[in-house]
């Protein structure tokens, strides 16, 4: 859990702009979580140096994430695509199976019934009937609970009219989630046969 709002780094300038972190770095957050969720240790303060040090239209443009520049970082991770969906159903399937893979995947909603796009990211980790459990970057102090993105974004609009966009990336050589109960082994894709 960490938030954007946090005083060690809300007043950092996000990226190559005159916006801090504080008030314009969700996406930025948004992959700190998730580069720590596959092993790597970041703080938006961190992660937007990094970025900024791959140089302007390589890291940022401006405020904007670079989404494909996470990998130049962090070659663990690969980034597979992004769908922008703000004026048709979001592509729930797609996310869902990335939740099965044990993926996380970033998402931006649509976080007020207001006329237009107020768009803000946060990070999905789970399906729960017909929601996600969310890591919202926002919060500060963070979130001590699970939270639904539809409980905090939808307006009593379901999860496919809530987000506008999706990115999806994926840990390079990660393992499968293992089952629920009972035992397991896992094979390194490096064994030999016998």
């Amino acid at each position: 859990h960490i938030s954007q709002q946090d005083p060690e780094w809300k007043k950092d300038k996000l990226g190559f702009s005159n916006v801090t972190i504080g008030s314009d770095g969700c996406a930025l957050t948004a992959l700190t979580i998730l580069v720590n969720g596959y092993g790597y240790h970041e703080t938006p303060h961190t992660l937007n140096k990094k970025l900024k040090n791959l140089g302007r239209g390589v890291g940022f443009i401006d405020a904007l994430v670079v989404w494909g520049a996470l990998p130049m970082l962090f070659p663990k991770i690969r980034y597979k695509n992004i769908v922008l969906c703000p004026d048709y159903p979001a592509p729930l399937d797609a996310i869902d199976a990335s939740l099965e893979r044990g993926q996380a995947v970033l998402v931006e909603v649509d976080r007020s019934l207001a006329q237009g796009l107020q768009n803000h990211w946060v990070v999905l980790y789970q399906k729960v009937g017909n929601d996600y459990l969310i890591l919202d970057p926002w919060p500060y102090p963070t979130d001590s609970r699970e939270i639904r993105l539809t409980e905090r974004y939808g307006f009593g609009r379901p999860a496919k009219k809530v987000i506008t966009a999706v990115v999806w990336y994926e840990a390079i050589g990660a393992p499968p989630p293992p089952p629920d109960d009972g035992m397991y082994v896992q094979v390194s894709l490096d064994a030999t046969a016998g």
